[in-house]
């Protein structure tokens, strides 16, 4: 307890969180670009995620928290990016982008849980193709961090271009896992205010 205590004091991400893949669960999808990617995955963005998807796929969280931005008012590629940002338990930020049109289906300050929908990918921003790009970020200086993935073949820490990816059931949460999200969620209601003014775009070449 102290330990967590500390880490959220200093906003130590927890880097043996296992996230569920993006989307559906009886979903399947290729990852068309991982960490470290040439297209677009370097320097910074070295730690993201993309999976090729139809305009329209349901995209669901990847864990629960507290959405701090939810923009979906760009149509087209040469637009800007749309994006959906949500803050967790430990104050890491996961960023899911290029969602259509109008396609957000949550709004800022909503609390959403881990498999629940949040928007219909897209097209938008610098994008080739319809996908959906994924990272987790900190709070406190944006750096993108490494993740974990629940998958149908187990957890990975590391994706692998052109392979097909689907997720195992979505973990179902114990009720006291589930009365600290809520006692979190009184918590930290300023704190994720503050950090939506302060998140960064995301970047055009994400």
């Amino acid at each position: 307890m102290l330990e967590r205590c500390v880490n959220l004091a200093l906003f130590r991400h927890d880097a043996s969180h296992v996230y569920e893949l993006p989307f559906e669960k009886d979903a399947r999808y290729r990852c068309c670009q991982t960490y470290g990617g040439t297209r677009s995955h370097h320097g910074d963005s070295h730690f993201s995620v993309d999976f090729w998807m139809p305009i329209g796929s349901v995209i669901c969280a990847a864990r629960s928290g507290c959405v701090v931005r939810s923009l979906d008012t760009n149509e087209l590629p040469t637009d800007g990016c749309n994006s959906i940002r949500i803050c967790h338990d430990d104050f890491s930020v996961a960023c899911y982008a290029h969602i259509r049109l109008n396609g957000a289906l949550v709004s800022d300050g909503e609390w959403v849980d881990v498999g629940q929908p949040i928007a219909l990918s897209g097209n938008t921003g610098c994008s080739g193709r319809p996908h959906l790009h994924f990272h987790v970020q900190t709070a406190y200086d944006k750096t993108r961090i490494p993740t974990l993935f629940r998958t149908s073949i187990g957890v990975l820490d590391m994706l692998i271009d052109n392979e097909f990816y689907s997720q195992t059931d979505v973990s179902v949460r114990s009720p006291t896992e589930e009365s600290d999200n809520h006692r979190m969620q009184r918590r930290t209601g300023g704190l994720f205010s503050r950090l939506l003014a302060s998140l960064s775009p995301v970047p055009a070449d994400a």
